[in-house]
């Protein structure tokens, strides 16, 4: 018989320290091919320019941003008062995180275009070309994401690819990483921060807590809806902590590090809503919530999930078997599937919230089909907000 003294345990912990890291390494090192082959497959069906008057509001703000240092736009773009701030000039009702990421793409295409032996279009068409592309290279960021964080959740890479791969060509992400507009963005910073909280809570890390309420700060800069997810990713962590052991004091410091670097985004929010419109909860539209948008969401021509993406049809069976599946663990692996509890703070509330503010794509719908007036009317609020929703936005 062997004997084990100290020292052979000592290296034992150390190969299994090193298997770790290396483990990990390769993690990421795959979630890299995936967001290469994503991002491939993106630019090679990319349009080359914008293609919605959102995007184009997006766009000249960065533009803004470069050029004249403001955050004010050229002009009405979209043809909305509710735009006009109190300085008496317009500014855009959608998130300045957007306009942010899209600077570095502005750039380059600017360059791009001076650098150019001969005239492509107008000054601003390699700066658009750009600047849509940087919603491919989010939209990859999303799959490499998906990929990631299903692999943590199954330690199987094979039905990890499938999610990736369903992710990137079988949902709405792909025709969106065409638009320039925050969707892809969107939807990258909400995987990121789903990988971050499952990492904090797996890891018992404060430093991954941290890093994911900072990106969903952004995101609240990016699109002011994603501010309703704050509360259940902050749930996730303390229900996935408690199922695996995590003490309550560990647990506290998980989530007031989320919380905290998740507060600074909402508070950039507020303070540049202050700026342009003279209250902290001002964005220059007034959003309907309403039972109208399951309608639009389900069954609406122009709006449907099912219509657009008839693969759909499968999430609701994943959702279901989602629900109905027990947890795994595997003994000796720090990965293991989460129960549908831990899970459920984050899709439902993402989903339950997400249809009910789609009630504009069945008016868009109506009004094409029974109006000729100026297209711009789709963009406006609707009327049958909730007065107390009215008092809160602007």
């Amino acid at each position: 018989m062997m004997l084990r003294g100290p020292h052979t345990h000592s290296r034992d912990r150390r190969r299994r320290a090193i298997g770790g890291r290396e483990r990990r390494t390769s993690d990421w090192q795959r979630a890299l091919l995936v967001f290469t082959a994503a991002l491939a497959l993106y630019i090679a069906t990319a349009g080359g320019s914008l293609s919605s008057s959102d995007a184009v509001v997006s766009f000249n703000l960065t533009q803004s941003l470069v050029e004249r240092h403001s955050i004010a736009l050229s002009g009405n773009i979209l043809g909305l008062e509710g735009n006009r701030g109190l300085d008496g000039r317009y500014y855009s009702q959608f998130g300045l995180g957007h306009s942010i990421y899209g600077i570095p793409f502005y750039l380059a295409g600017r360059f791009a275009a001076r650098v150019s032996p001969r005239s492509i279009g107008t000054p601003d068409t390699l700066p658009k070309a750009a600047v849509a592309l940087g919603s491919a290279v989010a939209a990859a960021a999303a799959v490499a994401c998906v990929w990631l964080l299903a692999y943590w959740l199954t330690a199987d890479r094979r039905s990890s690819l499938v999610a990736a791969a369903g992710a990137a060509i079988a949902s709405p992400l792909w025709p969106y990483s065409k638009f320039g507009f925050s969707t892809a963005l969107t939807a990258a910073v909400l995987t990121a921060t789903a990988c971050c909280c499952w990492k904090s809570a797996r890891d018992r890390s404060v430093a991954a807590a941290a890093i994911g309420g900072a990106l969903i700060g952004w995101g609240w800069l990016t699109r002011h809806e994603m501010a309703l997810l704050i509360g259940p990713f902050a749930l996730f962590l303390w229900l996935e902590g408690r199922r695996r052991g995590t003490s309550r004091l560990q647990i506290g410091r998980q989530m007031i590090a989320f919380l905290v670097t998740a507060a600074i985004g909402g508070a950039l929010w507020m303070a540049y809503n202050v700026v342009r419109f003279g209250s902290p909860l001002a964005v220059g539209y007034v959003p309907s919530f309403s039972g109208v948008g399951y309608v639009a969401y389900l069954l609406a021509p122009g709006g449907s999930v099912f219509i657009f993406c008839p693969i759909a049809v499968l999430w609701v069976f994943a959702l279901f078997r989602m629900w109905s599946s027990s947890p795994s663990t595997s003994k000796g692996s720090p990965i293991s599937s989460p129960p549908p509890t831990s899970m459920r703070p984050v899709y439902w509330p993402s989903l339950t919230l997400r249809v009910a503010a789609t009630s504009w794509r069945t008016g868009r719908v109506i009004r094409r089909a029974t109006s000729t007036d100026d297209p711009r009317a789709s963009s406006r609020p609707t009327t049958n907000a909730h007065p107390m929703v009215r008092l809160s936005w602007r």
